[in-house]
């Protein structure tokens, strides 16, 4: 698109009396999308390098501040996976517990006072160190960069007398990670060197047990890349960078050359007077008289249709929906049609969603649950873990698309078949809390069925019955009638 600068080139090309071709488009900075091979085949097992470097990592972090559908596939996949806040269950260790154990002595465990008292303090745990807005940024950093880290301060006490209780969970800059220390035998993490800034702590290693990492792993095909990660935005990161183009530069300056065109105008002489005086006159959009037969004007239309630069954009975000793994309609369709986008979800959801779920509890519960379980029963090694009666399992909201109509219609059905009871159909409809608790006191559905029986009797009581079979009538007495007396003038 012209611009000013092309306007004055041109016209000083003109004065001169000479031409030369050049290009209207102004010159733009190629971003380095090349994978640089050069120092991963002198690394080791235990000097891992990064695949990105920090100026190609550098430019992940803008286009997610500088594209907004990158921004918004990014955080809505995050917000997918963590659901409302991120829950733990307390469960049987089937690899300890054998299966002749009756149903009572496993419900017998989970009643257990250290059961309750371990839910009570992962619960204050993750309450103190703002676990949800924490996970949040890591998961979000994780996709963006390909490694986050929060660091563990972890304090000594009665309850915590091994690994610690957790007081804090610090947010580590992804750029400040360098390599991971990984143990030469077994290839598991040992911990993550990181640069504090400062001259002394520059390569600081923070063991494993003081870190909840998170990897969006290469699967280890570049030379001794574990642990290291790979921006998961990476490979549309070009796209994004398309748009921003467009957007930042290509719109508006097509948006400001669209009101008017381009032209050349001979007033007839050469006087100075004579242009200022036809420039003064002459305005866009009007007719101009005139009764010199000289003056001439040469106009040309430079723009190009506005629409084949959005056109282009949309395709750009509609491939990085795609390569991305985000469902396409949650972007682009206003009232998308609900039978569709129930199936496009639950795909999404079996597919995309449980595999990233999969993923991020693998980590919380190696990196964070575990530490605290083993404090709880007094056992300062965690491969001790594994003969432990009860385990703790990281859990998410169900992601449920259908509407509170459907979910109560095929719980009925359950219901009525006795494989659910009344307070699961109020859970799952997600009903007041008053409702759910006043549905609490009964065992079944009979029950209820009684009770609400005997309460509609107490209500309507029935009518006694005469002797021809007919309700009998209580006859009534006569009541005198008040005649309201008019008034007028």
């Amino acid at each position: 698109m012209a611009n000013n600068d092309s306007i004055q080139k041109i016209s000083d090309l003109l004065t001169a009396g000479s031409f030369e071709v050049f290009s209207l488009s102004p010159p733009r900075i190629i971003p380095d999308h090349k994978i640089s091979h050069y120092g991963l085949t002198g690394s080791t097992v235990s000097d891992g390098k990064p695949i990105l470097k920090r100026g190609q990592l550098l430019q992940c972090i803008d286009g997610y501040h500088n594209d907004g559908t990158l921004r918004v596939m990014v955080d809505k996949r995050s917000d997918f996976i963590l659901g409302n806040r991120p829950k733990q269950k307390v469960e049987i260790n089937e690899d300890v517990v054998v299966d002749d154990v009756s149903e009572q002595a496993l419900a017998a465990i989970m009643k257990e006072a250290e059961v309750k008292d371990l839910k009570l303090k992962i619960n204050r745990i993750n309450k103190k160190v703002n676990f949800h807005e924490r996970l949040t940024t890591l998961v979000k950093q994780n996709f963006v960069i390909g490694r986050s880290a929060g660091g563990i301060e972890r304090e000594i006490n009665e309850d915590f007398p091994f690994f610690g209780e957790p007081i804090a969970l610090k947010i580590l800059n992804p750029l400040r990670l360098k390599s991971p220390k990984i143990n030469s035998k077994t290839y598991e993490l040992e911990g993550i060197y990181y640069d504090f800034g400062e001259p002394d702590k520059s390569n600081v290693l923070i063991g494993v047990n003081n870190l909840l990492p998170l990897w969006h792993n290469d699967n280890n095909l570049y030379d001794n890349t574990m642990y290291t990660g790979m921006s998961a935005i990476w490979p549309i990161l070009s796209l994004a960078q398309a748009n921003t183009y467009i957007n930042d530069e290509d719109i508006p300056e097509s948006a400001k050359s669209l009101w008017a065109k381009f032209g050349f105008v001979y007033v007839g002489d050469k006087n100075a007077d004579s242009m200022a005086k036809f420039e003064k006159n002459a305005k866009v959009g009007t007719l101009f008289y005139h009764n010199n037969p000289m003056l001439d004007a040469k106009i040309f239309d430079l723009k190009q249709d506005i629409r084949e630069l959005t056109d282009v954009r949309m395709a750009n975000m509609k491939a990085m929906c795609i390569n991305f793994g985000f469902p396409m309609f949650l972007l682009f369709e206003d009232s998308a049609n609900f039978a569709t986008a129930k199936e496009v979800m639950q795909g999404y959801k079996a597919g995309v969603l449980e595999r990233d779920r999969t993923w991020l509890r693998g980590f919380l519960e190696r990196y964070w649950y575990d530490p605290i379980l083993a404090d709880h029963l007094g056992l300062d090694d965690l491969d001790d873990l594994l003969d432990a009666k009860i385990k703790v399992k990281a859990a998410f909201d169900d992601v449920n698309f259908e509407t509170r109509r459907d979910i109560v219609e095929t719980d009925i059905e359950l219901l009525n078949a006795k494989v659910m009871l009344p307070i699961d159909v109020a859970k799952d409809a997600e009903l007041a809390p008053e409702v759910i608790e006043r549905l609490e006191q009964f065992d079944d559905f009979d029950q209820m069925k009684d009770i609400m029986q005997e309460k509609k009797n107490m209500a309507n009581p029935p009518q006694p019955v005469g002797e021809n079979g007919k309700p009998a009538t209580t006859p009534q007495k006569d009541v005198p009638v008040k005649v309201a007396k008019k008034k007028g003038f």
